[in-house]
């Protein structure tokens, strides 16, 4: 993982290409080790870097908000809200470009 993404929100309002992450592990009983995890992604800049959230957890789907809420901080748990949809290949395209 290259260090402006590792960084992201460090110091706060820093992010990489527009977009602010941030992960959060944990374990399921009888687990001891994670064994699930919530990833979300947020503009720094709402309409200015970015408008969608993205999310993802342990099914390894990218899943996307409209984000009518203007939320600037990223989601990382409830990746299965009714706003949020599944990307399309070509969407998931798109989110790798923008991660680089």
């Amino acid at each position: 993982m290259d260090g402006v993404l590792s960084n992201s929100g460090r110091p706060p309002g820093n992010g990489k290409s527009g977009y602010q992450f941030a992960a959060v592990g944990a374990a399921t009983a009888p687990v001891v080790v994670n064994n699930v995890y919530g990833a979300g992604a947020a503009p720094v800049s709402y309409n200015q870097t970015g408008v969608r959230l993205f999310c993802s957890t342990e099914d390894g789907v990218i899943h996307a908000d409209p984000n009518v809420g203007q939320v600037i901080i990223p989601v990382t748990v409830r990746c299965d809200l009714p706003s949020i949809h599944r990307l399309e290949l070509s969407s998931l395209a798109k989110i790798t470009m923008l991660c680089r």
